[in-house]
């Protein structure tokens, strides 16, 4: 598995700030899920599951579970599909804000109606401007 993985870019773009690169060290493997946890038990750590696939849900939900981590991990997507699949597969890992949940919440907000709709989610994640006007 790890020799599937492809190295990681020398120059990435840091994401929330314009014009900002971090250039890497020797070692370009991209770490495997397991060795960030090892390598930082106690940092939260926040995963964005890029695809829909149940069995990489699954499997995540798995890993947390493993090395105790469902208070320091918080995952989802911009995907309500994909953050409904993570919720379900286990209720007890923090989930996102997914796009079309932000827009909800900005029209309960600004109707007044936000205090009487449960809200599963309990992280929000908002792009900066400056990454929308890159």
């Amino acid at each position: 598995m790890e020799k599937e993985l492809p190295p990681y870019l020398c120059k990435l773009g840091v994401t929330f700030q314009r014009e900002c690169f971090c250039e890497g060290g020797e070692d370009k493997r991209i770490p495997l899920l397991r060795d960030v946890f090892d390598a930082f038990p106690n940092t939260p750590v926040n995963i964005d599951i890029k695809v829909n696939n149940d069995t990489l849900i699954k499997k995540v939900s798995e890993l947390v579970v493993k090395y105790d981590r469902e208070h320091l991990t918080v995952w989802g997507n911009a995907s309500n599909q994909i953050v409904k699949k993570c919720y379900k597969e286990n209720p007890r890992i923090p989930v996102l804000f997914s796009f079309p949940r932000v827009l909800q919440l900005l029209g309960l907000f600004y109707t007044g109606l936000l205090p009487f709709v449960p809200l599963k989610e309990q992280f929000l994640e908002i792009p900066m401007p400056s990454i929308i006007t890159k």
